[in-house]
C-alpha cells in the first residue's frame, strides 16, 4: 500500500513503494522558474518596445510633382465665364465658389476626398480668390492658397501657369516609428496595407498586428 505523505511522489524501489518527499523551498523555486519562463516566453510575443519600422507613404509614390518636388496643387480659377475665356491656366478648373458653396464638392472630388491636398485659388487681381479661399478653409480645406491674380500682379499668371508643370517624380514620404504605440496610433488598421509593415515579422508580434500572409512575401 502507499503510505500518505506530504508533497509526496510515489515510485518503486527494491521491489517497494516509497514516497520521495520533495522539499517546500524546491517546489517554491521550481514554481518561480517556471512563472520566469513563462513571462519570458509571453514577452517575446508581445514586446511592444522598442521597434525600428519605417513606413512609406504610397499616395504620392506613383505622381508627379513640381521642379521644387512640392505636390501639384488643385488649380482653381473663380473668375467669370468671359474672364475665364480671355485665358487662363492651363490646368486650372473654373469653380468661383466664392458664388456657390454647393459646388465646394466639385473641389472636393477633384482632391479625392483628401481635404489636406493642396488648392490654390486665384481670380483677376486675388481679392475674389481670397473670398474662395476662405469658404474652402471654412469647409475644412486645410491647404488653401491666395495665389492672387491672373492679370494682376504683372507676370503672375505666369507664376499660376508654372503650377501646372508637374513633370517630377514624387518622392514617397516615411516616417519612422520607435514605439508601437506611436505605430498603431498613426497607422492604425492601415497597418497591414503597409507593405513595410507586413513584410516585418517583429512589428507584427511586437504590435499585435495580424495581417494577411502573402506567399509572394519573403
Amino acid at each position: 500500500k502507499h503510505s500518505a505523505g506530504k508533497l509526496g511522489v510515489p515510485t518503486r524501489a527494491a521491489g517497494r513503494d516509497v514516497h520521495i518527499l520533495m522539499q517546500p523551498h524546491r517546489v517554491h523555486l521550481a514554481s518561480l522558474l517556471l512563472l520566469f519562463v513563462l513571462v519570458v516566453a509571453i514577452r517575446a510575443c508581445v514586446d511592444t518596445d522598442p521597434i525600428d519600422i519605417t513606413v512609406t507613404s504610397s499616395s504620392d509614390a506613383a505622381g508627379l510633382c513640381r521642379q521644387d518636388g512640392s505636390q501639384c496643387p488643385i488649380l482653381i480659377d473663380v473668375r467669370t465665364l468671359s474672364e475665364w475665356n480671355a485665358g487662363h491656366a492651363s490646368c486650372a478648373e473654373r469653380i468661383p465658389v466664392q458664388d456657390d458653396r454647393s459646388r465646394i464638392a466639385e473641389v472636393l472630388t477633384l482632391a479625392d476626398g483628401d481635404a489636406s491636398y493642396p488648392v490654390v485659388v486665384y481670380c483677376r487681381s486675388g481679392a475674389r480668390a481670397g473670398s474662395a479661399a476662405t469658404v474652402l478653409s471654412n469647409a475644412g480645406f486645410t491647404d488653401v492658397t491666395n495665389g492672387g491674380g491672373w492679370v494682376y500682379p504683372a507676370g503672375n499668371d505666369a507664376v499660376l501657369e508654372e503650377m501646372c508643370t508637374c513633370t517630377t517624380p514624387c518622392t514617397p514620404a516615411s516616417t519612422t516609428y520607435t514605439s508601437c504605440t506611436a505605430l498603431l496610433a498613426a497607422e492604425g488598421d492601415g497597418i497591414c496595407t503597409t507593405m513595410e509593415a507586413v513584410r516585418n515579422v517583429h512589428c507584427q508580434r511586437s504590435c499585435g498586428a495580424t495581417c494577411p500572409t502573402d506567399s509572394g512575401d519573403s
